[in-house]
């Protein structure tokens, strides 16, 4: 670009962003891989013509001059602007070599290479627009003003130039920080699907537990029933039982602690005149000793069940916290974009 004027640089520069985002928008329809960063790409271009149809403005119509030194400056930045959109203009180009080939040449560097560029552009549109806010202090300068205001506005002035030197300053920083910041944002991102793989876990833990508890009392249960029959039936046929051995008998079923050390009934004899009927007492201990060792592993698996859950809340609160002190990290960077 021939730097003859910065009115014809802004001109022909926003003429090869045009055609340039045309390129942009085309290329990315045909790699979709590519469509996030050149929609980037696309979007810091429109930003740029914008500045440039501003700066072109203030040089034809609003007349603001600015000092020699700042012009070389803003011409150099607007020489700036043109090799970077050249560059990027070449990079498409040598993509849309082939189909195949413009996927794998992406996929294999090229992906880094245009996100510096974009880097570039940003950089060049931001001293512009210092350019822009220098220009519009210069038209404030030349207003004529009561000299009770002259220091007042110079003042002003005076702090808007030091607000711009630090912005300029914030920019580089931020820029300097964007690898950081994709970075964060990838381990981030494991965090989160890490924190979502624990919670479906809990939820499936929650949902089999009650499964599980209500398969232990049925299966509880349906042991229990045929053990009662059989005392029952054990003792219509020990017909001088007393009332207190029945009652005994049935706490054994109940896993009474009271009863549990009962071995052997007591000698009784029966209304036939036999001997003692011992089968009672001692088929209901072989029972309990059954129902026992069933109630022995149903416990087991409940506490490996709790065990289990109390597993993955612990993970479940790690996670979490890992995931509160990565989002505490982003914050800056989420905030300054």
């Amino acid at each position: 670009m021939d730097p003859l004027s910065i009115a014809s640089g802004c001109v022909a520069l926003s003429g090869n962003i045009a055609n340039l985002i045309y390129k942009i928008t085309h290329f990315a329809l045909q790699v979709r891989a590519a469509r996030k960063d050149m929609d980037a790409v696309a979007r810091e271009l429109t930003s740029l013509r914008m500045s440039l149809s501003t700066l072109e403005d203030d040089e034809q119509k609003r007349h603001v001059t600015y000092p020699p030194g700042m012009s070389q400056q803003i011409r150099e930045i607007l020489l700036n602007i043109d090799v970077v959109t050249q560059q990027i203009n070449d990079l498409l180009t040598r993509l849309s070599s082939g189909k195949l080939g413009r996927r794998i040449q992406w996929a294999f560097g090229e992906q880094d290479e245009i996100n510096k560029l974009r880097s570039s552009l940003e950089s060049n549109k931001s001293a512009l627009e210092v350019a822009l806010t220098l220009g519009t202090i210069s038209m404030l300068a030349k207003q004529k003003v009561t000299l009770d205001y002259q220091g007042k506005d110079i003042a002003v002035i005076i702090q808007q130039t030091e607000e711009i030197a630090i912005t300029t300053a914030r920019i580089d920083t931020k820029i300097d920080k964007l690898t950081d910041m994709q970075k964060g944002t990838s381990h981030f991102q494991s965090i989160v699907s890490e924190l979502a793989e624990l919670r479906n876990q809990m939820a499936n833990v929650s949902t089999s537990n009650p499964s599980f508890v209500h398969q232990s009392q049925t299966y509880t249960a349906a042991l229990i029933e045929p053990l009662k029959q059989a005392l029952l039936q054990k003792s219509s046929l020990a017909t001088d039982l007393d009332d207190t051995s029945k009652a005994k008998a049935l706490r054994l079923l109940s896993l009474d602690p009271a009863d549990r050390h009962v071995t052997k009934a007591p000698d009784r004899t029966i209304s036939s005149g036999s001997e003692s009927d011992d089968l009672v007492p001692t088929t209901t201990h072989q029972l309990y000793q059954k129902f026992a060792a069933a109630r022995k592993v149903w416990e087991q698996q409940l506490s490996q069940e709790r065990e289990l859950v109390g597993r993955l809340r612990d993970d479940l609160h790690m996670v979490q916290i890992a995931y509160h002190e990565a989002k505490l990290q982003l914050m800056p960077y989420l905030a300054g974009t």
